[in-house]
């Protein structure tokens, strides 16, 4: 919801001519609605990566419903959903490679990112990863 200027300006002027009491009051009431809407939120991305990949992905492509219409809402729905971009990827897939190497007694040499045979070897796990779906 969108107020305009004056609307605003007169909600303004009656909250700072409220009680210390009645102040307190809406304080209290704003805050509750902001905990319900913040857990409404939560239960919604919980549910959202519950589903699988392609209950996602049918969803997100949803054309017919309202929401959907902008395809800047599917993106939103599959950011939501837990899909991640290349990049992001890339950075979990370093992240797994050196807990990896710990795991294993950390005795084999951590490659750094610029190594061509790592960039190589991640860069073929990666698409080995996108063709399986995963």
């Amino acid at each position: 919801m969108s107020l305009d200027e004056t609307t605003l300006d007169d909600l303004a002027t009656r909250l700072a001519a409220l009680s210390p009491e009645d102040a307190a009051q809406v304080h209290r009431t704003v805050s509750g609605l902001h905990a319900e809407r913040a857990r409404i939120e939560e239960e919604r991305i919980a549910w959202l990566r519950a589903l699988t990949d392609l209950e996602v992905v049918i969803g997100s492509l949803d054309f017919g419903s309202e929401s959907n219409r902008d395809p800047r809402a599917a993106l939103a729905l599959l950011r939501d959903a837990g899909f991640i971009r290349h990049v992001t990827r890339e950075a979990a897939y370093r992240a797994g490679y050196e807990r990896a190497v710990y795991d294993g007694g950390g005795i084999q040499e951590i490659a750094g990112d610029d190594d061509d045979e790592y960039t190589a070897g991640r860069g073929f796990d990666l698409d080995a990863l996108v063709k399986k779906g995963a």
